[in-house]
């Protein structure tokens, strides 16, 4: 499993080269990582996102991309 200090680390590092405002958010809705502390929109918003069949929504300001992330376990 992806630690989230590894993803905060990731975003960060984005932040530094895009200058944009990167977050991180559970399918629940819960903040993983983020580069900004403002807490713009409530859980239900992404849990409703996560169900629609949208990959991409603008909801109050801020775009959402869904991005499913998989790893698997890869033995030699």
């Amino acid at each position: 499993m992806v630690s989230s200090q590894v993803l905060q680390k990731t975003i960060d590092e984005l932040r530094a080269i895009t200058r944009i405002d990167l977050c991180v958010l559970s399918l629940e809705g819960q903040k993983v990582a983020s580069t900004f502390s403002e807490e713009g929109f409530e859980p239900e918003y992404v849990r409703e996102f996560v169900k629609s069949p949208a990959d991409s929504q603008v909801l109050q300001a801020y775009h959402l991309k869904y991005t499913m992330i998989r790893m698997w376990n890869t033995f030699w």
